[in-house]
């Protein structure tokens, strides 16, 4: 049988609105998926011998070897060292051993395992807007593409778009990808994935994600990673409580791949695909403060339970805007939709900066405001807002797909030393290449 490669591809996010309210199912979360993107490619070996050797070639000291288990229940996946073959803890990567652990389960058995397996080399590559970039060096005019950063994967300054999202949503959809064409006996891998596949990867990759970070967030960077652009309701949680482990503590339990199984085969929430119309367009901006947004997040929600009343008010208000803009994403031609779309970002803003003030967090801080407010002024500037949680990580912008509103807004950006970024929207998920 001749090698199978597969390279998938997974899209960047900037959530327009439905910061914290997401983080509640009966709230959505609006978010655009973005042309910056993170690659997977899975190549089998002619070794058989249960191993899996993955590498990140942007990052110094970025390999990672796995050694597979047919004897466990689940199969186990322990890292080893490059050198003899042994257990190692050395420099893991919890997001990369997750993602394994859960596709390779969700595929295999003992006996199929042991029969059908063939080692696997995997490359993941990210686009270059994911990262701070050094300055250029003398005599280049650009980076290359997927620039080596000259540091740990640890130490990366990232720019806050879902690089661990679209990461392990691509490396999932290739694994996933290569080894069912494996077990199929295919002489080659599908060239698209059907909805029930993307269905299972988006679930395979929201347990990795949330068992890598320790913690199970709103998801929506996952969704947007699977759907690309999309309204997004967050799945009950209660479906993955009992499925999420560690990566250097991975169960022992007879149970556990059937319920696992039987999980991630159906849908877990309603996703809503919309495209953003061409008669407007979608500018960042990068402030490279960066923001610790569990911590924030914890501070929102206290609030909010402290004063319950007012908090669902705000968080109504929030979420009827969003309904708003979606709304205009599908009516952009009609004569009122323009000033329907400035005034919901204008009251979002408003109420995030009402909630900045009361529950003392810097979702809008003093210095986006003056930068927000200074952009809002420019003709054919129909909204602008800090993406997510908020914070000091970026700004967004949408106006008129016309290059002079376009430059206008760079030129005031730089003026207030805010890098615009080299990013925009994408219609397409999560892509076989």
């Amino acid at each position: 049988m001749s090698n199978i490669k597969v390279t998938c591809s997974a899209p960047g996010k900037v959530m327009i609105a439905g910061g914290y309210i997401v983080l509640e199912s009966q709230y959505s979360g609006l978010v655009i998926g973005l042309d910056a993107k993170g690659y997977a490619t899975t190549t089998t070996l002619e070794s058989r011998q249960l191993q899996i050797h993955v590498k990140s070639p942007q990052f110094i000291d970025a390999e990672w070897h796995y050694q597979l288990n047919a004897e466990t229940n689940p199969i186990s996946v322990n890292q080893i060292s490059a050198k003899d073959g042994k257990p190692t803890n050395c420099s893991p990567n919890p997001f990369v051993q997750c993602a394994i652990f859960y596709t390779v389960n969700a595929l295999f058995h003992t006996e199929t395992l042991k029969t059908k397996w063939r080692d696997l080399s995997i490359v993941i590559e990210m686009d270059n807007a994911y990262y701070n970039q050094p300055e250029l060096l003398a005599g280049q005019t650009a980076y290359p593409r997927f620039n080596p950063l000259r540091c740990k994967i640890e130490n990366v300054k990232k720019t806050g778009l879902g690089s661990s999202a679209a990461m392990i949503t691509s490396l999932t959809a290739s694994l996933y990808t290569t080894m069912q064409t494996l077990l199929s006996s295919a002489t080659e891998a599908p060239k698209d994935l059907d909805e029930q596949t993307r269905t299972l990867i988006h679930n395979l990759s929201q347990l990795a994600h949330c068992s890598a970070q320790g913690k199970v967030g709103s998801g929506f960077d996952v969704a947007a990673a699977t759907y690309g652009s999309c309204v997004y309701r967050r799945f009950d949680t209660a479906i993955i409580q009992d499925l999420l482990v560690t990566y250097n503590d991975q169960p022992n339990d007879n149970t556990f791949t059937d319920r696992l199984c039987k999980a991630v085969n159906r849908p877990w929430t309603r996703v809503v695909p919309f495209v953003l119309p061409r008669e407007w367009k979608l500018l960042m901006g990068d402030i490279a403060g960066g923001s610790q947004t569990p911590g924030m997040v914890k501070k929102v929600l206290a609030w909010k339970k402290s004063n319950p009343e007012q908090g669902k008010k705000d968080f109504d208000c929030l979420h009827d805007q969003l309904k708003t803009i979606a709304a205009c994403f599908e009516t952009a031609n009609e004569g009122d939709t323009e000033k329907k779309l400035r005034t919901a970002f204008t009251t979002i803003r408003k109420t995030l900066q009402h909630i900045t003030k009361v529950a003392v967090v810097d979702i809008e801080p003093e210095q986006q405001t003056k930068i927000l407010d200074a952009v809002e002024q420019i003709p054919g500037v129909l909204g602008t807002g800090v993406p997510g949680a908020g914070g000091f990580d970026a700004q967004f912008c949408i106006c008129k797909n016309d290059p002079s509103v376009e430059n206008a807004v760079y030129s005031r950006w730089r003026e207030l030393n805010v890098v615009p970024m080299t990013v925009g929207p994408v219609d397409r998920g999560l892509s076989i290449e």
